[in-house]
C-alpha cells in the first residue's frame, strides 16, 4: 500500500511542473521514478492499494489554496481545483450568524437600501419566513412611496451542494419578495472549486431570476473578513401577488405607510419623515402628523361630548 506521502510528494511535483491533470500511474512514472522499487517484493500479480496515496494527494495544498481533485468516481484521474473556502472557526457550530453579523452593514450600504436586517439576530426568526436577510430600498414618487423588498440568502462555503441549496431557497422567496439573491463566498472563476458547475449555477440563476453576490474573504491569522462585494449577475424583479409579507416586514422594522399621504414612513412619530400630512405647531414649531392630530382632535371631541351628556 503505497504512503500518504508519496501523494503529496506527487502533488508537489505536478504542481511545480504547472500540471493541471493527468493520473496517478503516469504521474508516479514522471515525477516519481522509481517509486515501485520501494515495492520490488510484492508479487507481480498483486494489485496496488492506492487508497492512501489518493488521500495523501487530494489533501496537499498546494500554490494558492489549490489542491488535485480526482473526477467522479474511483478512476485515476486528477485535476487541479481551487479547495472550498469555509468562514469561521473550527467546530464553530453557526458561522453564518457571525457571518450575516459582518455582512449585514455592509451591504446595506453597497446596495443603498433604506432598512436591512439579519433575522437570525432576531429571537422570533421564524416570523421571516427562513430569509437570513431582508430589506427594502424605498422609492419616492410624486404623489406615493412604493419599495422593493429585497431577500438574501447567505451561506458560509462555497462548496457545490450548498450553493445549489443556497439558489433553491432564493427562488422560493421570489413568491413574496421583488428581488431575491444568493450571497456566497469567493464566487469566482479563479475561486470556485468546480469551473463547471460555476457556469451552470450561474446560468441557473439567471434562468430563474435570482442574483448573485460573491464576497470576497480577506484570510486573517485569527478570523477571516469581508475584503469586498461584487454581484456576479443583477435579478430580476418581480410584481408580488400579496403585500402580507411587505407589511410583515415593514412592522417588525417599524416602518408604515401614512394612510392620508401614502408615504413611507417611521412609525415613531419623532422620527417621521417625508410624510406629506406633517404640520408644524405654531407653539413648539415641531413637526407632528396630521394623523396623530386628527386622532388627538376625534378623542378630545369624544370626551367633551361625554362630559356634556351628548
Amino acid at each position: 500500500v503505497p504512503p500518504k506521502e508519496l501523494g503529496s510528494a506527487l502533488a508537489e511535483a505536478a504542481y511545480e511542473r504547472n500540471r493541471q491533470q493527468g493520473t496517478l500511474d503516469g504521474g508516479l512514472d514522471e515525477f516519481v521514478p522509481g517509486w515501485n522499487n520501494y515495492f520490488s517484493d510484492v508479487p507481480p500479480d498483486v494489485e496496488f492499494d492506492f487508497s492512501n496515496l489518493r488521500e495523501g494527494l487530494k489533501n496537499t495544498t498546494v500554490g494558492n489554496n489549490q489542491s488535485y481533485r480526482f473526477n467522479v468516481g474511483r478512476g485515476r484521474s486528477f485535476r487541479l481545483a481551487t479547495q472550498v473556502y469555509r468562514f469561521g472557526k473550527k467546530n464553530e457550530k453557526r458561522p453564518e450568524t457571525r457571518l450575516g453579523k459582518e455582512l449585514t452593514p455592509v451591504l446595506k450600504e453597497r446596495l443603498d437600501l433604506d432598512s436591512l436586517i439579519h433575522s437570525q439576530e432576531d429571537r422570533d426568526f421564524r416570523v421571516y419566513e427562513n430569509v437570513d436577510i431582508v430589506g427594502f430600498r424605498i422609492k419616492r414618487e410624486t404623489t406615493a412611496d412604493d419599495l422593493d423588498l429585497n431577500a438574501f440568502e447567505l451561506k458560509p462555503t462555497n462548496n457545490v451542494t450548498d450553493v445549489l441549496q443556497a439558489v433553491a431557497q432564493a427562488v422560493s422567496y421570489k413568491r413574496y419578495c421583488n428581488y431575491s439573491y444568493i450571497v456566497v463566498p469567493n464566487f469566482d472563476p479563479d475561486s470556485f472549486p468546480d469551473v463547471d458547475r460555476f457556469e451552470e449555477i450561474v446560468g441557473m440563476c439567471r434562468e430563474n431570476g435570482v442574483g448573485i453576490i460573491s464576497m470576497t474573504m480577506k484570510v486573517g491569522q485569527q478570523e477571516d473578513e469581508i475584503d469586498d462585494l461584487a454581484i456576479v449577475t443583477p435579478p430580476e424583479r418581480t410584481e408580488l401577488e400579496s403585500r402580507g409579507y411587505l407589511d410583515k416586514i415593514l412592522g417588525i422594522q417599524e416602518w408604515l405607510i401614512c394612510p392620508v399621504c401614502r408615504r413611507i414612513v417611521n412609525a415613531d412619530p419623532e422620527k417621521r419623515r417625508n410624510c406629506g400630512w406633517v404640520v408644524t405647531d405654531a407653539v413648539s414649531a415641531e413637526g407632528q402628523c396630521m394623523r396623530e392630530l386628527q386622532q388627538a382632535n376625534a378623542l378630545r371631541l369624544h370626551r367633551f361630548l361625554n362630559s356634556h351628556g351628548a
